[in-house]
């Protein structure tokens, strides 16, 4: 397992969190790091990422990783979702402050419709996708896409 953020402190929460298991975190930009990547995954994750790129960056980086997904693998993706009424607009803000005080890091606050941006990505790719909310009782317009590439 690989893993990259931004953020130097979370990459060394995560390295603390990974002693002894085989894996490996880096402080880098998503991007670049799925870029130069080839080899293909049975699972590739994005949790809270896209929504702190341009949306031509979103659309980029969802397409390399769906580019990366084994036949009968899957792409997970945790992103704050537009259409969620007042919890979308509770998300926005709090992202919005969260990078102002530099506790995220990002190029960007972009949050857009999960279902009508990054669907029709996927399955472009041939993946099928399934989008189920996951704010359970907290504020927040967080949604779990699951695509998965046929075997």
């Amino acid at each position: 397992m690989r893993g990259f953020d931004w953020d130097e402190a979370k990459i060394g929460l995560a390295r603390r969190a990974g002693e002894g298991l085989d894996v490996r975190f880096h402080a880098e930009d998503a991007r670049a790091a799925l870029a130069r990547t080839e080899a293909a995954a049975d699972t590739v994750l994005l949790v809270d990422v896209l929504h702190y790129l341009p949306h031509a960056a979103q659309d980029e980086l969802l397409a390399w990783a769906a580019d990366l997904v084994r036949p009968g693998g899957r792409l997970v993706v945790r992103e704050a979702t537009k259409g969620a009424g007042w919890r979308s607009l509770v998300t926005v803000l709090v992202e919005r402050i969260s990078r102002l005080v530099r506790f995220n890091l990002g190029d960007a606050t972009a949050v857009r419709d999960v279902r009508r941006a990054y669907v029709p990505i996927l399955e472009a790719k041939g993946l099928s996708c399934t989008v189920t909310s996951c704010w359970g009782s907290t504020p927040f317009a967080n949604v779990l896409l699951v695509a998965t590439r046929p075997r």
